[in-house]
């Protein structure tokens, strides 16, 4: 009966530490996704307002100072699509973040790994987040 909680222990110890290493991951995955959503609202935001222009500029100033070290701004795609009416927005629309005035869909992809630097091969999780705004008019900046 000595050696029954050694035992005990190391059967138990590896299913605590992996129910551990669950709950940090899925806080890590929560609070990335928090930020990620946070990031696509600031690019709409500051696209709308700029009216279009300096859309990549825009995009990678927010990621790198959103990311907060915890997900890879390389690992985040943002692409916007434009047309001057939703009803061509939603049959398309041409690339870009528009002019004054324009409709446009922002989408963001981010590829998270899961567990990176513990197992050989992390799992991948894919964050999609859509916004669609209306670029702001000459009329409406000088008001």
């Amino acid at each position: 009966e000595d050696g029954v909680l050694t035992v005990e222990f190391a059967v138990i110890a590896p299913l605590l530490v992996l129910l551990l290493a669950l709950c940090l991951e899925t806080a890590r995955v929560q609070i990335v996704s928090a930020l990620l959503e946070r990031s696509a609202y600031d690019i709409a935001f500051q696209a709308k307002v700029a009216r279009g222009t300096g859309f990549d500029g825009i995009v990678s100033d927010v990621l790198t100072r959103r990311n907060n070290g915890l997900f890879s701004p390389q690992e985040v795609s943002v692409t916007a699509t434009w047309a001057p009416s939703v009803l061509e927005l939603a049959s398309g629309g041409s690339q870009g973040a528009g002019g004054p005035g324009d409709f446009v869909k922002l989408e963001m992809k981010a590829s998270l790994n899961l567990f990176g630097s513990l197992v050989p091969k992390p799992l991948q999780l894919t964050r999609s987040i859509t916004y669609c705004y209306v670029n702001e008019t000459d009329l409406e900046a000088d008001e």
